[in-house]
């Protein structure tokens, strides 16, 4: 049985636990900011990511990926009821970490991002699943990476947006089209232009553009409710997919 209360702001809290067949589970943990890696999750690293963690120079950085790998882990070992340690992850083709074929769980997907102290990891059996969480930078010129990355069509609708909002509506389209690229396994180096989203913080989240077959859909977006000045995605290679936020008790 899982531990749960209902919160307020949509994040129910829960123990680590599987994915219902048909959902997609995306799990939030806000760490500390005291730059410590949290002990309960490093105890479910294998000696191996463990050492590997620890070695990383940025304590931030350190703390947030030791909360990433151990939260994935507690979760996906909750669903193949093994050790969290011993749940076997490999590098797919272009780098993301994976359920290693041998665990018998070919349909489990997870995807874990990280960001300003807060970690998410989502969880499905449904399709390939990405995630992304972004913070505000100061002094980003976001308008020069949008001008790199995106689409001639996207630029030219963040830049009719009113200022006061642009720089979060950016931010929202970054996430979005991060989620996708997850998903699809390949990362940025898959190209941020070959596709478009809806452009707008107020804009339903959707792919409305496809410039590269392999990145061909159904695609379903869905942005998080992590509190401004951040901003999250989860994206789905599938038509549908029943989207629900956990908070993790550990």
């Amino acid at each position: 049985m899982t531990r749960r209360s209902r919160a307020t702001d949509g994040w129910d809290v829960h123990r680590p636990h599987g994915p219902d067949p048909e959902t997609v589970d995306v799990w939030r943990l806000d760490l500390s900011g005291d730059d410590a890696p949290p002990p309960a999750l490093l105890a479910l690293l294998p000696q191996a990511e463990r050492d590997a963690a620890l070695a990383m120079a940025h304590p931030a950085r350190r703390c947030e990926h030791v909360g990433g790998r151990g939260l994935a882990r507690a979760i996906l070992g909750a669903a193949l009821g093994a050790p969290p340690s011993s749940v076997p992850l490999v590098a797919g083709a272009h780098g993301k970490p994976e359920v290693a074929l041998s665990a018998g769980a070919t349909d489990l997907a997870f995807s874990i991002a990280h960001a300003a102290a807060t970690v998410l990891v989502a969880v499905t059996r449904v399709a390939p699943v990405g995630v992304d969480v972004e913070s505000p930078r100061p002094g980003l010129d976001w308008r020069r990476i949008a001008r790199r990355y995106f689409t001639a069509a996207e630029q030219a609708l963040l830049d009719a947006l009113p200022e006061h909002v642009a720089a979060d509506a950016f931010l929202a389209t970054w996430t979005r089209k991060e989620a996708v690229l997850k998903a699809h396994g390949g990362g940025i180096a898959a190209g941020l232009d070959t596709f478009e989203v809806a452009i707008g913080s107020r804009a339903e989240p959707a792919v409305t553009a496809i410039h590269r077959a392999t990145l061909d859909g159904p695609w379903t977006l869905h942005d998080l409710p992590l509190g401004r000045p951040r901003r999250g995605a989860v994206a789905v290679r599938a038509p549908s997919a029943r989207l629900r936020l956990r908070r993790a008790s550990l």
